[in-house]
Formats: C-alpha cells, structure tokens, sequence
C-alpha cells in the first residue's frame, strides 16, 4: 500500500521529495531491525530540512547535529511544535499511562 503524507505539510513533503527514490547514508540498526538513515535528494539532507520545518524530530541517540535546528523549530512553535507533544521515545513512558480509561470513565476495559 502507497501512502501519502495529509495536510499541508504532508503535501510540502511530497511536493518535495515525491514517489522518488533517493539515496540514504545509514547512522544505525536498533536492536528491533530498524533503519535510522539520513535521505538526501541533490546532496540536500532531506532529515534536515523536515526537522528545521517542525515536521520531524531530532533522534538524538544516532544524530545529534540537528538538536540546534529542533531547538529553532520549537522556539519559534513551527508545525508539531505548535502544541504539546509526546515525543516517540517517552511514549512508553507517559503515553499509555495516559491512554488509559480512568475509574468513572464509560469505557469498558476487557482483559
């Protein structure tokens, strides 16, 4: 299945990068098999770009050069910025937590 990037960011990334293919530099394999790669189209660091437009996060364990471009995103409230977030690596910690029916809640919790 083909997925497209919605909203208007969605549609500035796809305009963007497109159905193109483009090189990638890995930084790292976590231990899940999971890829962390830096995409560059044109020499153009394309995680650079997202993360300077409040469209992406800095992952800090594999590439701290953009925590300075996240700091100016969330500075200035751009995009995921503009409001509050759970960051991917505090879900665990606080997302489910929160996600959970309270003791008055309607919904019914089968185990």
């Amino acid at each position: 299945m083909a997925l497209r990037p919605s909203g208007s960011a969605g549609a500035s990334r796809s305009d963007r990068i497109g159905r193109r293919t483009f090189p990638s530099d890995t930084l790292d394999i976590d231990r899940y098999g999971r890829t962390f790669a830096v995409g560059l189209q044109g020499g153009e660091d394309l995680n650079l770009w997202m993360v300077r437009k409040g469209w992406a996060v800095a992952y800090k364990l594999c590439a701290r050069g953009y925590v300075g471009d996240e700091g100016d995103a969330r500075r200035v409230g751009r995009d995921i910025w503009s409001g509050s977030l759970i960051l991917p690596w505090e879900w665990p910690l606080r997302g489910l937590h929160a996600m959970r029916p309270q003791a008055d809640s309607p919904t019914e919790v089968l185990a």
